[in-house]
């Protein structure tokens, strides 16, 4: 499959979530082609790590009257705060894509060059890669807080919280 396709979604994290499954899904098992996406929540989330404790991590009483949104990641990782003007982005790929280094170090560097490109087109040439997928961009992190991957389905995906 060699098209890709660009998805913008701002919704909530029940949505966001829920769709991020059926997505991996389908490009894993070939029904979709390469997806990547930018996911804008609303309201504002707390995500949690699958492996972590929601009552030793977030204080559940401050997040309702915030009226945020509370949900636990499928992945690992730290409990993050999205808010819609930080955006997180998402790539999909098939396991078996040509070219698709086998390390996840080389994945990283193989992965980043699609942001990297479209800042670079965009006049921003500051932005470069950083190992463990930070992209630097004028001296200070940004655009990517973090990353996990999912092996499901014969997929790879990408987050960038």
């Amino acid at each position: 499959m060699s098209t890709c396709r660009f998805l913008l979604h701002k919704s909530s994290s029940d949505f966001i979530l829920a769709t991020e499954e059926v997505i991996t899904r389908s490009v894993g098992i070939g029904v979709a082609p390469i997806t990547i996406r930018v996911n804008v929540f609303e309201p504002p989330a707390v995500l949690i790590g699958f492996n972590q404790d929601i009552y030793e991590e977030v204080n559940i009483d401050e997040v309702r009257r915030c009226n945020f949104d509370l949900n636990r990641r499928p992945t690992g990782g730290g409990t993050i705060l999205m808010y819609e003007d930080t955006p997180g982005w998402e790539i999909w790929v098939p396991e078996n894509l040509p070219g698709l280094p086998s390390s996840v170090e080389d994945r990283y560097r193989f992965l980043i060059q699609i942001p990297l490109r479209a800042l670079h087109k965009l006049g921003i040439k500051e932005a470069k890669f950083r190992p463990k997928m930070i992209l630097k961009l004028m001296d200070v992190k940004s655009l990517v807080q973090g990353s996990t991957q999912i092996l499901e389905e014969l997929c790879y995906v990408e987050q960038y919280y």
